[in-house]
């Protein structure tokens, strides 16, 4: 009786001893991998260094796996079976505080560049060490506000610098690093802080343009819900953040210096939501001088303004712009960039607004004017307005050639009544002056050319 009790003891144990070697060769793998194949009950994943697994999945999950996906997944793999899929989320949707995602480093901390793709992700890292902006020239406006999110949240200004929008007046590098740790570093840290929860990164379609797009950030949090909208635009072929302005905000406020006392000049215009707005040209970089001699630009005297600036409007009653854009002039004929570099002779009528008020047009928006100086025969009109969104919008001069930013013009462009503009420039070999008249759209923000009419300067010739 005592043997067959002791046998049965000893075989007890070598089953739990068996049971527990069995589990303790089960094990659990979290990684980030990139889905070759996807089969009725397998997927083929490959992960950073091409090593390929295939991974059993439940029923009914295959239409849910894309082929060529960035994935994060976890898996069992028990001693003697293939491995068994656990879990499965698209990589850009990864909680850095997700249980399977730290069980892959119990020590690795949240980074936005986890949320990148695989190949994105290691195109960052490229760009990281080496500077070189094609290796983004791939990346969406969401991808490059991770990137922006990562350079917040480890407070680099050297990279935000070089990832930038150079367009709005960027400075050079020592000079953004200084304002950036001054005014800057700390709020930023917050803001990454932040948005790591976040629920999802957009582009507004509302917005959205060829080269230019607002980035929607949200995050929510039981019934409260917090979005961060952000400029982005397409220079050098590559998605670049609108930072500095930003910058400039918050060293405006750490200094005490209110845009309004810092405008070169201001305009109240009329929105084309029929809402008063002040439009104001904020110097970026600015330098003041005062004509000494004569030229055909400005005589003895007069006041000159030369710089980079931004145009901020700011809806009647609100502290805070609705809108900012770099100021930024393409060539008259529409072709090109004449840069970011503006002169204003403040003693001469370069800049004003037009609002029409005539009976039945009303409702058309104001028009702000800035012209800069061309030859002595005249110079670019630039005119500007503020659509039902609050937004700055350039309005293009719509002709038989094509549509053009700025229009040479000899006499300034001004309203003549019923939805028209008027302007005339000279053409002193022929011996011309052609009128000029445009109409309005306000749907298109555009003047239309609809009469060109060319008078001899001395009809006796």
């Amino acid at each position: 009786m005592r043997k067959r009790k002791y046998w049965l003891t000893a075989g007890i144990a070598l089953v739990s001893i068996g049971v527990l070697y069995y589990f303790s060769k089960t094990t659990l793998t979290a990684q980030a991998v990139i889905v070759e194949e996807v089969h009725a009950e397998t997927i083929v994943v490959a992960d950073d260094s091409g090593l390929r697994t295939t991974v059993r999945i439940p029923p009914g999950i295959r239409e849910l796996i894309r082929t060529d996906g960035n994935y994060y997944i976890t898996y069992k793999k028990r001693m003697g079976q293939s491995p068994k899929l656990k879990s499965i989320k698209p990589l850009e949707i990864v909680d850095g505080n997700d249980p399977d995602f730290a069980a892959q480093d119990p020590d690795r901390r949240f980074s936005y560049l986890d949320r990148l793709p695989t190949a994105k992700r290691e195109a960052l890292e490229k760009f990281l060490k080496e500077r070189t902006l094609s290796y983004l020239s791939g990346f969406t406006p969401e991808d490059m506000m991770l990137a922006y999110l990562y350079g917040l949240s480890v407070g680099d200004p050297d990279f935000l610098h070089a990832i930038a929008y150079r367009g709005g007046g960027l400075p050079d590098a020592d000079t953004f690093r200084k304002e950036y740790f001054e005014y800057a570093q700390h709020l930023d840290a917050a803001t990454a802080v932040h948005y790591r929860y976040y629920d999802s990164i957009s582009v507004d379609p509302e917005t959205a343009s060829e080269n230019q797009v607002t980035a929607l950030i949200t995050v929510g949090i039981g019934t409260i819900t917090d979005t961060m909208a952000f400029g982005l635009r397409k220079e050098d072929g590559v998605w670049k953040p609108d930072l500095y302005h930003a910058v400039v905000h918050r060293k405006d406020q750490a200094t005490g210096r209110s845009e309004e006392s810092q405008a070169s000049f201001q305009f109240d215009l009329r929105g084309a939501d029929g809402r008063m707005y002040r439009l104001r040209m904020i110097p970026v970089q600015e330098r003041k001088s005062v004509v000494e001699h004569p030229w055909a630009g400005g005589i003895e005297g007069d006041v000159l303004l030369e710089g980079t600036y931004r145009l901020a409007a700011v809806p009647d009653g609100s502290d805070e712009p609705s809108d900012t854009i770099p100021l930024r002039f393409a060539n008259a004929s529409g072709a090109g960039d004449a840069g970011d570099a503006a002169q204003f002779n403040m003693s001469r009528r370069m800049n004003y607004a037009i609002t029409p008020d005539d009976d039945g047009h009303t409702e058309l928006p104001s028009i702000l004017v800035i012209s800069q100086y061309a030859s002595s025969n005249g110079n670019v009109f630039y005119p500007f307005a503020i659509d039902g969104e609050g937004r700055i919008r350039h309005v293009l001069f719509d002709e038989e050639g094509g549509k053009a930013y700025g229009q040479f013009l000899s006499e300034p462009l001004e309203y003549g009544g019923s939805g028209e503009f008027t302007g005339s420039f000279y053409n002193n070999a022929e011996g011309l002056r052609t009128s000029l008249t445009y109409h309005f759209d306000p749907d298109e923000f555009t003047l239309k050319l609809i009469e060109e009419r060319p008078t001899k300067l001395h009809p006796e010739d």
